[in-house]
């Protein structure tokens, strides 16, 4: 709801204040549902970044790298 009413928005188009009223929780409570919601986006991106790059690294080793470390 807080992407959909422009809480990320550049200028916001609405604040918390107004978010909070809306959802029918404090001030305090939204800001921490956001905070645990964007740590738990940003881990999840980095943990897809490292297993992409995980992938990348076992794509492009070479058939010599795979009998070597299996050795």
């Amino acid at each position: 709801m807080a992407l959909a009413r422009g809480y990320c928005d550049i200028p916001r188009t609405v604040d918390m204040e107004e978010l909070a009223d809306e959802l029918g929780v404090s001030h305090q409570a939204l800001s921490e549902r956001l905070r645990r919601a964007h740590g738990t986006l940003v881990g999840n991106a980095l943990e897809r970044r490292e297993e992409s790059r995980d992938d990348l690294q076992a794509d492009t080793r070479t058939p010599s790298d795979a009998t070597t470390r299996f050795q």
